[in-house]
C-alpha cells in the first residue's frame, strides 16, 4: 500500500527539485531524468538555504525505498507516526503488545496507527483498496493485521460484511469494510 504513495512522493520531490533549479522540463518528463539532472547540479543545490530540508527528504525517500523493496523479515509496516510521519515497523510481538514508541518519542496505540493507515489507503481508491477475501487477508497481514480468509467469508454469510462487487464469481470486499468488522467490538 505504501509503494504507490512512495512513487508519487518521489515524483513530487523530483518536480520540486526541477523547479528549484529552474530546469527546462515538462510534467511528462520521467522523475529519473529530473533526479539525474538535479544530481549534476549539486553545487547549485548546496548553495540553497533549504538544503538541510532537501537532504532530509532525500534520505527519507531513500530509506523508504530500501524498506519497501527489501522489508525486514521479522517486521511489518503498520502505518505512519502522526507526529514525525516516519513509517512504523513492528514485530508481531510489538503488535500484540498494542503499544509502540516511535523514534521521535511518541507513544502510539497500534490499532490507531493501523486504522489511520487503512483510512488513508481507502481514501486513495486505488486497486489495493479492495479484493477477494484471500487478497484482502494477505494485504492486511502485510500490514500487521491478522484476519483469515474464512473469517471474512463467515462475516459475509452472517450479514456482517457486504461485498462491493464480484470478480470471477468470487465476492470482492473493501479493505476498510473488513477493518471495520475487525474492530467492531473494540
Amino acid at each position: 500500500m505504501g509503494a504507490f504513495q512512495l512513487v508519487h512522493d518521489i515524483d513530487e520531490f523530483a518536480g520540486m527539485l526541477g523547479r528549484a533549479l529552474n530546469l527546462n522540463y515538462n510534467r511528462h518528463m520521467p522523475s529519473e531524468s529530473l533526479l539525474k539532472a538535479a544530481s549534476q547540479r549539486i553545487p547549485a543545490l548546496a548553495s540553497r538555504k533549504d538544503i538541510a530540508h532537501l537532504m532530509h527528504v532525500a534520505r527519507r525517500y531513500a530509506h523508504q525505498s530500501v524498506m519497501t523493496l527489501t522489508p525486514p523479515e521479522d517486521r511489518r509496516m503498520v502505518g505512519l507516526c502522526p507526529t514525525c510521519e516516519r513509517e512504523l515497523w513492528c514485530t508481531d510481538t510489538e503488535i500484540a503488545g498494542q503499544w509502540i514508541v516511535c523514534r521521535c518519542g511518541e507513544t502510539l496505540k497500534v490499532t490507531d496507527v493501523q486504522e489511520q493507515h487503512l483510512l488513508t489507503c481507502a481514501l486513495a481508491e486505488n486497486e489495493n483498496t479492495q479484493g477477494t477475501a484471500s487478497a484482502v487477508s494477505k494485504l492486511l497481514l502485510a500490514n500487521g493485521i491478522k484476519v483469515r480468509r474464512q473469517t471474512i467469508a463467515q462475516w459475509k454469510n452472517r450479514g456482517i460484511l457486504v461485498p462491493c462487487g464480484w470478480d470471477s464469481g468470487k465476492p470482492v470486499y473493501r479493505v476498510w469494510a473488513v477493518w471495520k468488522c475487525i474492530v467492531r467490538n473494540s
